[in-house]
């Protein structure tokens, strides 16, 4: 080898491993805050579809801190109840979806 001894040598390739590991921590650290930063730019969801007819569905939307219960049906839809907070799990469990007529 051309005026590298077997020290310089060894030295060389650990002040090239740790400039390695130092480029992929900060590559795994810049895609773990941008990806964070998009999760937290989603205002709007939705966290549930439940199907109640054949053109009829129960739609559980977030937006921000928010939650609405929304039926929408073939002919259009409506608010069924507007920011709905989570009261730590429900006490009952969810009664079978029924048969719905839609409104007159």
């Amino acid at each position: 080898m051309s005026g590298l001894n077997a020290n310089q040598l060894i030295s060389t390739a650990i002040w090239a491993l740790v400039v390695l590991v130092v480029l992929i921590g900060a590559m795994v650290l810049l895609r773990t805050l941008l990806s964070r930063r998009r999760r937290q730019g989603e205002r709007i969801g939705i966290l549930e579809r439940l199907p109640v007819t054949g053109d009829a569905e129960l739609l559980l939307v977030r937006c921000d801190d928010r939650e609405h219960l929304i039926c929408l049906a073939g002919d259009g839809g409506f608010l069924i109840d507007a920011d709905i907070r989570d009261q730590g799990g429900a006490s009952n469990p969810a009664l079978p979806p029924q048969q719905m007529t839609p409104p007159q």
